[in-house]
Parts: structure tokens; sequence; C-alpha cells
């Protein structure tokens, strides 16, 4: 069996999972063939490396240039040239995707959807949800991100026997690794860097759905309630509401600093640290050195800096609109649930609710016995959200695609 996995543009996630499939791949007999749509992406900044073979369709092109019409024959002629079995795609738009299912569609060749959509990130109303629900149904299997992934798709008309979960995961063992090593010289790292002694975490672009306003109003409730604490906030990221943040904080009379400055505009007073956009392989200090980390989102398909946090150790607070939150911070239903929820490797709360989030990071303020323990259940938690398993989910979701293949074609000749 020869696998494609497509992206529009690897980046380092997508390289550490495409590592781990063609290990698992090897070892059983699978060959895995990476598909790259094109040599660029305006989303995201990452520096991508790849030792191994990469098929780019378009390598002098961003990927957010190209069309269904563009896609379509270059995506026939790499199955082709390829000879693939199946092929994994990312979701089943924009029109890259479409125009890869329609290749494989017109090869027949069967076809997994790798998706992390779920009812909160869901747009689609009329027309445009009969096509997506037409859509969703010519694939032949899924790997999707968790549970609240698996009822959307199961309600778009997915089979439940063919679908797999697993496919959000970063390189746990690497990040708890660097983490460690980053912990073992704390003090040097945090002069490098500007780091201060005590903080809150977030990574992430900024942009509207991050809903990084509510974090900064959290921060000032926060310190209004325990002006003593030492505790700083520290914003690893760029994007279009930067200076808008920055003005929030202004507001909100938070002292701002930028990435790399002293720590304390005075001795002892905390502030807001912009860091600006970093590579994941700078990430690691970041998260070692932080008290707990926040995912505030208004929505989030899934929120893989959650994973990076809990490889590192971290006790996280998690909005209830995120994707990974039923599956990473697990607790009581959600239709149970009020503004915040204490759970075994963190908090889930409203995000809606400063107070709320401000509740969460007082509790962790006040006994950091509280976060180390929650730190080391979040370690245990994310491993069953390896690279590993999603290699091994992805290869059940390609031979539940070949099977299903096989059914049609047997349906077909009766």
């Amino acid at each position: 069996m020869n696998i494609a996995v497509l992206f529009y543009h690897y980046g380092p996630y997508h390289h550490a999972r495409l590592a781990a499939l063609e290990e698992a791949g090897q070892m059983q007999g699978v060959a895995v063939t990476a598909l790259q749509l094109a040599g660029a992406t305006t989303t995201y900044a990452w520096q991508s490396r790849r030792a191994g073979k990469l098929d780019t369709l378009f390598p002098d092109r961003s990927a957010e240039t190209i069309g269904f019409g563009d896609a379509l024959p270059r995506m026939i002629a790499a199955l082709r040239r390829h000879a693939v079995d199946v092929i994994l795609i990312p979701s089943y738009w924009p029109r890259p995707s479409a125009a890869a299912l329609a290749a494989a569609r017109l090869l027949d060749i069967p076809s997994v959807m790798m998706n992390d959509s779920h009812d909160g990130t869901a747009r689609a109303s009329g027309l445009q949800a009969l096509v997506k629900r037409a859509l969703v149904r010519r694939f032949d299997a899924a790997l999707l991100a968790g549970e609240r992934h698996r009822r959307y798709f199961t309600r778009l008309g997915l089979p439940p026997a063919r679908i797999f979960t697993g496919y959000d995961a970063v390189d746990n063992a690497w990040f708890a690794a660097q983490a460690a090593r980053v912990r073992a010289r704390a003090p040097s790292t945090r002069r490098r860097l500007g780091l201060p002694e005590r903080y809150f975490l977030n990574v992430g672009r900024m942009v509207d759905k991050k809903n990084l306003p509510l974090l900064l109003r959290a921060f000032g409730a926060f310190r209004r309630r325990l002006p003593a604490a030492p505790h700083h906030l520290v914003l690893v990221g760029s994007g279009e509401n930067e200076a808008q943040l920055r003005r929030l904080c202004h507001r909100l009379r938070l002292p701002v600093r930028s990435g790399g400055a002293t720590p304390h505009a005075r001795s002892g007073e905390p502030a807001v640290h912009f860091f600006g956009f970093r590579q994941v392989d700078e990430l690691p200090a970041f998260y070692a050195l932080a008290e707990a980390f926040i995912l505030p989102s208004l929505q989030e398909e899934w929120g893989l800096v959650v994973n990076e946090a809990m490889a590192s150790s971290l006790p996280v607070i998690v909005s209830r609109t995120a994707g990974c939150a039923e599956d990473l911070v697990p607790g009581v239903s959600d239709a149970l649930a009020g503004p915040l929820e204490q759970r075994a490797n963190g908090f889930v709360f409203s995000p809606r609710n400063p107070l709320a989030l401000a509740e969460a990071m007082a509790r962790l303020a006040l006994d950091r016995q509280l976060g180390e323990r929650m730190g080391r259940r979040g370690r245990q938690i994310i491993e069953g959200y390896s690279c590993e398993a999603f290699a091994q989910n992805a290869l059940s979701a390609a031979r539940a695609a070949l099977g299903r293949q096989a059914d049609l074609t047997l349906e077909m000749a009766a």
C-alpha cells in the first residue's frame, strides 16, 4: 500500500506527524508519499525543514493563491506519478482540497479526510451546508481530532466505523526533553530572553478568534484581586491585532514590555510582555519556565499549543469552546459546567467570562503545588495524543478507506 499525505505547506507539526507515519508504515510494509501543495504560505511564518523527499506541486506559489482549476490537473498527475493507493487530504475545502478529492474520485483512489472542524467552528448554512455534506460523504474514511469532531462528522453522514481520531498531535517527547533541558538552566535562559521569574503564558496568532482582549481583562482582574502577586503575562505571537492589544493594555493600566526588554519597569511591577512570533524550536523555553498556559479562544478547531504545553508539564487553562477541551482537559459534561471547572490537569472556562479566567489564575498563583500536580497529570494525558498515535490511526483510516472501496466495487459488480 502506498499512502499519499497532502498538506498545503508542510510546517514543523506536519513534519513530526509525517515522520511518525513513515516509521510506522515502514514497520508494516506501507510506503508513504509526502505531497505539498505549495512552496509557501502567507498564513504562517514557519521555517519548513524536511530531510526526506517532498513533492511540491506549486514550488513558486503560495497556497492561498491556488484554486480548484489550478490544483486539479497537478493532483491527478501526482497521484499517477506516485502510483498512490490511498490519499489523506486536509479537509474538504478550500478549493485545493476539493480538487484533491475530485482527482482521487476520477482515478478511483480511496480518500481519507483529515479534519479538526466541529460544531463550534461550522459556518456553512443553506446551500453551502448541503454542498458541505455532499463533499464530506464523498470521502471513504476520516481522521479527525477528537470526540467532539467525531460527533459532528457523524451528523454530517460519515459512518462511525470509518471515523478515527488523533489527527492533531505534536512531538511530545521532543517538547518534554527540551523543557527539561531549559529548566536545568533556568536562570541563564531567563536572563537571555528577558523573561520574568513568574508568568502566565499564551502562544498564538493575534487575531480576533483568539480572544486576547478577554485575556488582558482577566489579567487585570487577577492583578486587582492579588495585587502583591508577582505574576506577569507573556504573549508569544504576532498578528493584525497586536497594536489594538497594546492600546488595551494602556487603557487597563497594565504595563507593557517588548520581548527581551528588562522584565520590570520598576522593581517588582508585573507587566504584559509581547515577545512576537517565535519558531517552534524557540517555544520550549517559554513553556518550560511558565507557571501555566492559557488558551482563551472564542473559536478553535483544536489548539495544538495546548498539546505543547501539556507535553512540557504545564497546567492549562482552556476555553470551553476550544476543540481540544473535551479530550485534553477531560471532566464533567459541558451541559453541567459552570463558568469555571477545575479538572485534573487544569481548568476549563467560559470564554465570555474574564472573572472566571482570573479565578483560575488566582488559584494557581496561590497554590504552586496544585499547578505542579496538574502539570504532571497533563503530561500523562497527552501521551494518548502522540504522533505515534496519529500514525497508527492514519494507517487504520487508510485501510478502512481501501475496504470501503473494495465493498463498493463488489456491489457494482453484483
